[in-house]
């Protein structure tokens, strides 16, 4: 028989127990998440978390659309974005191996265009993630959209494996990843993937919070 807390847990996704596992490490570092996710024939792209630890941005005016690169040059885009502010960020520069640009055909939510190499070039002025410039660090950041008529594979992702990190950037003291989403509910092997992954982030978290000698 399955315990009350299994079932209690069996709904929670990998994305939320690693948020937990932020928040009990005493929230040293921020992680906004890019979470991929099929659905029939079409792929869902959710946004969410939130920055805190921003650098000094860059002020700038940026026009994109709604759209997906996976290969360098990495971009992923929202919508339009008329005025933001530019953060800096780490490599890398794909996330797959597909230089088409669908578009998304429906999202709603919040507005961001990141960059992983706009250009192609190094070093790169200009990659990075762009927020509106009325974003506060600590604010929720949440958007969901659907790429119409695509799947994993013509995105060209670098992996199928749900939970599967297709890419990890640092930004100021926080983190941007590109994952694939783990649906749910979760079965038990997902739970135990899930635990897993959060102990792996909150050893991250402490190692990177230790005050340095």
């Amino acid at each position: 028989m399955v315990s009350k807390f299994l079932k209690r847990l069996l709904p929670v996704s990998a994305l939320t127990l690693a948020a937990t596992a932020a928040l009990d490490a005493g929230g040293a570092q921020a992680i906004l998440v890019f979470e991929f996710l099929e659905q029939g024939s079409d792929v869902r792209l959710d946004v969410s978390g939130s920055l805190t630890g921003l650098p000094t941005p860059a002020a700038t005016s940026i026009f994109f659309g709604a759209f997906v690169r996976p290969s360098s040059p990495f971009i992923l885009s929202t919508d339009y974005v008329p005025t933001a502010n530019l953060y800096s960020i780490t490599d890398p520069t794909s996330i797959g191996t597909s230089t088409a640009t669908p578009t998304l055909s429906s999202y709603s939510g919040a507005i961001l265009s990141f960059l992983a190499d706009p250009f192609g070039t190094k070093p790169l002025k200009d990659k990075g993630l762009y927020l509106p410039n009325t974003y506060s660090p600590g604010n929720s950041i949440t958007g969901s959209g659907l790429f119409l008529g695509q799947s994993f594979s013509s995105l060209g992702l670098n992996s199928t494996t749900p939970g599967a990190l297709l890419g990890s950037w640092d930004i100021g003291t926080d983190k941007i990843e590109a994952r694939i989403a783990v649906p749910g509910p979760l079965p038990l092997f997902g739970v135990a993937a899930a635990f897993a992954h959060s102990r792996r982030l909150r050893a991250r978290l402490r190692v990177g919070s230790a005050p340095q000698a």
